[in-house]
This record gives C-alpha cells, structure tokens and sequence, in this order.
C-alpha cells in the first residue's frame, strides 16, 4: 500500500466546506451509492462460502454477551451478513458494545427520568442498534440513518417501537423523525449516545468538521463512538494485519475471487479516505476531552470519547475484553489518548451466569 499523503485534499476546511466537498466528491454519496445498493439488496459481495455469526466459542467469556448474541442475530439484515464477514470479528464486538450500551442507558435513564437518546450512522440497517433497543426494555430510543434506502426495507415495512430512520449522509440529516418520536424539534434534537462506524472514511479524509458537526447533535455529557479503519506509518506492519484478515478470517466465508473484487470495487476508495490513529484523536481532543481506545482488529480500531468522565467510566465499565482471536489486540487496553483520567479505567470482569 503507498504512503498516504493530504496533498489533495486542504486542511483544516470549516463546517460549511466540508459539507460542499463531500457532497460534491464524497466516494459514498457517488461511486459507492450503487455498490452498496447492490450490497443491500443481495446482488453483490455476499458471503459465498459461509455466514460469519458471533462465535460461542468467544462469546462464552461472558454468558450475558452470549445471550445478547440472539438479540443481534434477530436483527443482522443483508448488509451486515456482508460487513460481518469482512472485518474480523466485528461482529463478536457488536454483541460487546450492543450490551453495554443497553445497561449504560439503563443507568443513565434512571438518573436522567428519561429514555436514553442514541443515533447510530454508517451501519447499514444498524442491527447493533435495533437489538440494543429491544435489550434496554423501553430505556433507549435510536435513530439509524444511512446514505441508502435500500438498507430499511423491512424497517419502512414493519416499524419498531423507539426506533427512527432517516436516509441520508450524517452531515445532511435533519433529525426529524426522531425529533417526531420523541416529541422534540428537529433542530433541538441532541443525543446521549452517537455511534460512527467507518462512515467517515466513506466520505473524506478531513476529521475535524465531522467531528464538530456530531458534536453539535451530542449532548454535553454524552458519550462518542468512533470505530475506524486506521493507517499505519509502519506500512509492512498495517500490510501483515490486512493479509492476516483476508487469509484468517475472510477466506473462511469468501471466496478468493469475491475478496480480489471487494478490493477494487471498495477498499482503494476507503483507503483514500483513512487517517493516522493521531490524526483522529487530534480531532477528537477538541470535542471531547477524554478519549479511550477500547477495541482493535487487525486494522480496525475503536474508540469511546466524552466530556463527562463520570459517563465514559461508566460506559467502559460495561464492556468487557473485546472478543477476538488474536489475544494480542487486547494489549493495553483500555488505553486512555486524552486528557487524564483521575484513576485508571477498567473493563468489567465477564460473568458466568446470566444478569
């Protein structure tokens, strides 16, 4: 892979710029729109050898993860047969973070005397979300967008209570239809919970003014998931970690030629778009003043950033160890990249039994 560089693309562009290039030039509102459409509806890039579901033998670290796996696999459309099948182990992490966000809103809707307000963006029809939704038992109220509408046919045929969408790129949304079920304005519509998923790498290379545009939908306390495809400046290191994931994990449910296609029909796109780990934190620091990496899969990072220490203590104290095969990408985690925390935080211990 050749060093990337930001030569074609300005720095540091303000909100109102950011929108226009990306709306202009974003690879997934132009050449990735149909190609996700062909995703969505079964016609391209499905999992030809296998189906890739959350492993129980991973998942059996923790019993209550296990038991979320159900919830999970209720609500995993098209689109995440495929995503699943391509980024290892995402799917085990989904069941990881699906839980915990369902009993971090309990906590915060008990002490808030409201439902716990999350928008998930750039998964698809967001099965994480849903199933966290249906988990939480009235605590958490979700809107799921994406930029194509063929991710939400079976939402648009069969609603679900708490559950909004909304078709569109996240810069462009205007929130009204959570706003309608929740009985607030669109233009006052904030979220407790924001969850990005390799969306940004979807439109630019820019990070700062996405970063600031969630912020402006967050509320002051709430909590930030950015999960990512980062890059390497060690370029032999991040090329081990991606023929790792396509001889390990991807050859168990493509074929050969399905991964030689899903490389030149996405990858070089996503690949342009990618950033250093440095300068996305970089990006976060001003936004959110903590910042914790709590998930890695080969080149698949995920981080949970706020300005409440008190709510991303509590958030991170419902995840436990991510669930992957190589035990290495547990190393150091959680690892805190923001302003210090008053005392270490921890996951929490996996439980044998139900609870």
């Amino acid at each position: 892979m050749p060093e990337k560089t930001r030569t074609d693309v300005p720095d540091g562009l303000d909100d109102e710029q950011y929108k226009r290039e990306a709306r202009l030039t974003s690879p997934r509102t132009t050449n990735l729109l149909p190609v996700f459409a062909e995703i969505a509806l079964g016609n391209a890039a499905r999992p030809d050898i296998a189906d890739a579901i959350p492993d129980p033998a991973l998942l059996n670290e923790d019993i209550d993860t296990l038991a979320f796996a159900v919830h999970l696999s209720n609500y995993t459309g098209i689109f995440h047969r495929h995503l699943h099948a391509s980024v290892p182990f995402f799917a085990e992490e989904e069941c990881r973070l699906g839980l915990a966000m369902s009993r971090y809103a309990a906590d915060l809707t008990r002490r808030k005397g409201r439902p716990t307000k999350f928008w998930s963006f750039g998964s698809a029809e967001a099965p994480m979300a849903r199933a966290a939704v249906r988990h939480a038992e009235g605590a958490l109220q979700a809107h799921c967008s994406s930029e194509n509408t063929e991710n939400f046919g079976d939402l648009r045929a069969r609603p679900e209570s708490n559950i909004s969408i909304e078709v569109g790129p996240f810069y462009d949304l205007t929130h009204e239809t959570f706003g309608e079920m929740t009985g607030a304005s669109a233009a006052s519509v904030s979220y407790d919970i924001i969850f990005e998923h390799t969306c940004f790498q979807m439109h630019h290379k820019e990070r700062a003014a996405p970063m600031r545009i969630l912020r402006e939908r967050l509320e002051d306390d709430g909590i930030l998931l950015i999960y990512e495809k980062l890059l390497d400046h060690d370029l032999d290191a991040y090329q081990a970690r991606e023929e790792e994931k396509d001889r390990e994990f991807k050859a168990r449910f493509f074929s050969e030629g399905e991964v030689e296609v899903k490389k030149s029909s996405i990858l070089t796109y996503m690949e342009n778009c990618q950033v250093y780990a440095e300068e996305l934190t970089a990006a976060l620091q001003p936004v959110a003043k903590y910042i914790v990496r709590v998930w890695q899969s080969g080149n698949f990072f995920g981080f949970v950033a706020s300005n409440s220490e008190e709510n991303l203590r509590d958030f991170i104290g419902h995840l436990t160890q991510p669930f992957v095969e190589n035990k290495s990408y547990r190393t150091g985690l959680p690892q805190s990249l923001g302003a210090p925390l008053t005392q270490p935080v921890e996951f929490r211990k996996s439980s044998l039994s139900v609870g």
